[in-house]
């Protein structure tokens, strides 16, 4: 009877902190099929995020979908500049501006990041020169949910290093730019009541697909529930090795305390019936 109790909590426990129990509570990539079609506004791919809201400034600016490994020297080569690069994100969203700035925008559709949820997202850069930008930002929307308070934003513009902003100054993270694709994470971790107003301390790490990573801890002013992206590159640039691709983006929660803690006494109240049983076995 033991036993089964223990297989039957053992299950459960499985259950508990699967991510299908929890559930994934937003993801989207590149091969769904809504973008069977090409990425275009008001493209919805996935489920827990709204519809696309691509913005096309100019002629120039241009949104679609195609393989990331030839970003950076455009050969689909895994070399770049004479260096092993194959890391990529695959078949990706991809968006270009060219002397204008391509934004592609979408909510998130479950609201405002809550504490312990992590948003991720799989991108890869191209090269980069003066006056190129690639931009990832995280808003807190108005009550019409209009991206107004920007919350976090990661970045590369003139310099070698990915960059992010916060409620601090600018600041340069560990991750060197180069040619391999990356996954972004930012969580949030608690908040900071400083009386006349409350931040949100969070966690962010990237992760380069050669294995570099960083991570860091901060504060921001806003909980985000809105995603943009920016891109722009000078007239002359070379737009074929200049994109900027993403794919993979999800918002997942941690395994919530009660589960935690239920399935903790459930292990408690087991090795207390089972020490009781075999006392008994051997009286």
């Amino acid at each position: 009877m033991v036993n089964k109790q223990i297989v039957l909590l053992l299950v459960a426990s499985t259950l508990a902190f699967s991510p299908h129990a929890h559930g994934t509570i937003a993801f989207d990539s590149a091969s769904d099929p809504a973008y069977g079609g090409g990425w275009t506004n008001g493209s919805n791919g996935g489920y827990g995020f709204g519809p696309w809201n691509l913005s096309h400034p100019s002629p120039s600016t241009t949104f679609g979908i195609g393989p990331s490994t030839a970003n950076g020297d455009g050969l689909d080569d895994g070399v770049y500049n004479g260096v092993p690069s194959d890391g990529d994100i695959g078949i990706a969203l991809r968006l270009q501006g060219t002397n204008a700035t391509a934004t592609a925008g979408r909510l998130f559709s479950s609201g405002r990041l809550a504490i312990g949820q992590t948003f991720s997202i799989d991108f890869d850069n191209g090269d980069y020169g003066y006056e190129t930008r690639y931009a990832i930002q995280l808003y807190q929307t108005d009550s019409s949910f209009n991206p107004v308070d920007l919350a976090f934003e990661l970045f590369l513009h003139l310099g070698s290093f990915y960059g992010y902003l916060d409620t601090g100054f600018g600041t340069t993270t560990l991750i060197e730019y180069g040619t391999e694709g990356l996954r972004f994470s930012f969580s949030l971790t608690g908040e900071i009541d400083y009386g006349t107003a409350t931040n949100y301390s969070y966690v962010a790490s990237l992760v380069r697909a050669d294995g570099v990573s960083t991570s860091w801890t901060g504060e921001v002013a806003y909980r985000p529930d809105y995603l943009q992206l920016e891109h722009s590159i000078p007239i002359g640039a070379d737009a074929t090795v200049n994109g900027f691709y993403v794919n993979n983006l999800s918002i997942v929660p941690e395994p919530s305390t009660l589960a935690i803690l239920v399935c903790g006494a459930g292990c408690l109240w087991l090795r207390t019936r089972y020490l009781a049983h075999r006392a008994r076995v051997k009286g």
